[in-house]
C-alpha cells in the first residue's frame, strides 16, 4: 500500500493528531495508536513517516476505523 507523500510541517501533523484525539468515539486502544502518531510527529517528519508506515502496515484496519469514527464527528476531513 503506497502512502501519500508528507505535504505538511511536523507541527501541522501534531495539530492534526491532537484534533483526532478529541474524537469521543475512539476506544482507549485506538486513542493509544493516535497518541503514538502524535508523539512521532512531535519528534519530526522522519519519525512521523516511519511510524505512520509501521502503524498502517500493522494496524491498518484499526486506523481506518479510527478515521471513520473521527469523520463521523466532523474530524479528519483530509485523512
Amino acid at each position: 500500500m503506497a502512502l501519500r507523500p508528507l505535504t505538511r510541517t511536523a507541527e501541522e501533523y501534531v495539530d492534526a493528531m491532537a484534533e483526532w484525539l478529541t474524537c469521543t468515539r475512539l476506544t482507549n486502544y485506538e486513542r493509544s495508536l493516535v497518541t503514538v502518531l502524535k508523539e512521532a510527529a512531535e519528534k519530526g517528519l522522519g519519525e512521523f513517516d516511519e511510524t505512520r508506515v509501521f502503524v498502517l502496515r500493522n494496524y491498518g484496519l484499526i486506523i481506518w476505523t479510527c478515521v471513520s469514527k473521527a469523520r463521523a464527528e466532523g474530524l479528519c476531513k483530509n485523512a
